[in-house]
């Protein structure tokens, strides 16, 4: 099973747009990002619970994600895993949305 993967076993190099939404969220501690990686957009979506299952027993800051421009968290559920998120905000641009 695919969510049975190791985290950040999956090298996604330098990516400039990552948009995830419903149960494809939980695919974020598996990838692995340049070191030196600048996201122009980075939007996550998720409404239920089951879309972020086991990323709310991670440590805080544990996926990593490089440089960020844009990042947009929507649906309650969203908004619980920006701990568990290590990046960088350039230029403060967050948009926050709600279910």
């Amino acid at each position: 099973e695919f969510l049975k993967t190791e985290n950040n076993s999956i090298w996604m190099g330098k990516v400039k747009v990552l948009k995830l939404g419903s149960y494809a969220v939980q695919i974020l501690p598996k990838l692995r990002f340049h070191r030196e990686n600048e996201l122009e957009e980075l939007s996550l979506t998720a409404y239920c619970s089951e879309h972020i299952a086991g990323m709310l027993e991670m440590e805080n800051k544990n996926i990593r994600i490089g440089k960020v421009r844009k990042i947009s968290l929507k649906g309650c559920y969203a908004e619980k895993i920006r701990s568990k998120l290590d990046f960088t905000l350039m230029d403060s641009r967050e948009e926050n949305g709600s279910a």
